[in-house]
Parts: structure tokens; sequence; C-alpha cells
């Protein structure tokens, strides 16, 4: 939970209320509880965010609003993801419109590589200072 949620009673209550309800999809699933949170809230609320500051034009696919699709795609096995966990997104664009896998997929670019080691570099050392700081 978020700091602070605990201290508003009807956050607190929601909260309370959501685990209760989805407890018995993650038995059924194997989909851990903690993870269809994450999904759900964490990633859930960045996603909705996102979708308010880019252009009203854009076709957007996003599994966070609907559990039974989040529920499939977090249900299937790492093996059957494929490298890098392209191959399920592959699988679900050419169901959608196979003419989008003729666009680079992630490109792996010496800039991209070159951004993604600092940031990740970068969110290394703020867990470590956040360990630190406690």
């Amino acid at each position: 939970m978020q700091p602070g949620w605990s201290e508003i009673p009807f956050v607190a209550a929601a909260v309370e209320r959501w685990f209760a309800e989805t407890a018995p999809v993650a038995e059924r699933t194997g989909v851990g509880l903690d993870v269809l949170f994450y999904w759900e809230h964490r990633c859930g609320s960045w996603q909705a965010q996102s979708q308010l500051e880019w252009d009203i034009a854009q076709e957007v696919f996003t599994p966070f609003g609907n559990r039974r699709v989040l529920e499939l795609l977090l249900g299937v096995p790492a093996h059957e993801i494929g490298e890098e966990g392209t191959a399920l997104l592959r699988e679900i664009m050419s169901v959608a419109d196979p003419s989008v896998l003729g666009v680079p997929f992630n490109p792996r670019t010496l800039r991209y590589r070159v951004l993604d080691r600092f940031q990740r570099g970068r969110n290394r050392l703020r867990r470590e200072a956040r360990r630190l700081l406690r």
C-alpha cells in the first residue's frame, strides 16, 4: 500500500475490500495477490495518467482495466512468453493488426542501450539510497 493510505478511512476500506474480493481470483489463477495489486493499482494508475497526457488520437491497448485480460496475461507461463517477453506481444499484434509487425519492435540502438544502462544504474542508486536512509 502507498504511504498514508491506511490513515484515510475510505481508502483503507476500499483496499481491504479489494483484497477480500481478489483473494479468490489469486487462488484460482495462481497469480499472486501482490502481483495483481501491483498491476491493477500501481501500473493502472500510471497508465491512466499517461493516457490523459497523450494525444487524443492515439490508439492504446491496456489490460489494466480488465481483470480477466490481466489474469490471462499474467497467467502465461514464462517459457511460453518467449525471448525478452516479445513472443506473446507479437502474437497479440498479429491478431490485432498483422501490418504492425513490419515496424521495428523495441529496436536496440546504441542510444537506446546507453540510455537503458544509465536509467538502470540510476534506479539502482536510488534504491540503495532509500535502503540506507531507512
